[in-house]
């Protein structure tokens, strides 16, 4: 996921665009690790279910965005 978020520093990713991305079914499952990573400060959370990498500042996604 490290590599994903580093990809494009500046994007904030949706959680289940991530779940996507790594083949990861249960988006409920995948929200637990993601509070802990962000709360440990390895990841931002940066609106609601919007992750980036830690230390870089990105724009939400739009509606259309996550469409």
């Amino acid at each position: 996921m490290l590599t994903i978020l580093s990809a494009d520093p500046g994007h904030a990713w949706h959680d289940r665009e991530l779940a996507r991305m790594l083949d990861i079914t249960n988006l409920n499952s995948f929200c637990g690790p993601l509070t802990q990573w962000s709360s440990e400060g390895i990841i931002r959370e940066t609106g609601r279910a919007l992750y980036t990498l830690a230390g870089h500042a990105s724009m939400p996604l739009t509606s259309a965005d996550t469409a």
